[in-house]
């Protein structure tokens, strides 16, 4: 879910039920920036998604530290 800086959902995406949580991070930033122009989100993800691949993943195009 995608929401603006007072917490209104703007966008969603839902995936196939077989899509493993850290998966659907592969992808994610870069469609954020193409539909919302967002270059900087603000990321929030539950334990099943962070892995050591996805961190790195959002490291490599500019989020996190």
């Amino acid at each position: 879910m995608v929401v603006d800086w007072d917490g209104y959902p703007v966008g969603y995406e839902v995936f196939e039920g077989n899509v493993r949580d850290h998966a659907s991070v592969s992808g994610t930033p870069k469609r954020l920036k193409d539909r919302f122009g967002v270059g900087s989100p603000t990321v929030c993800m539950d334990r099943g998604m962070v892995t050591e691949e996805t961190l790195c993943l959002l490291r490599d195009v500019g989020i996190g530290g």
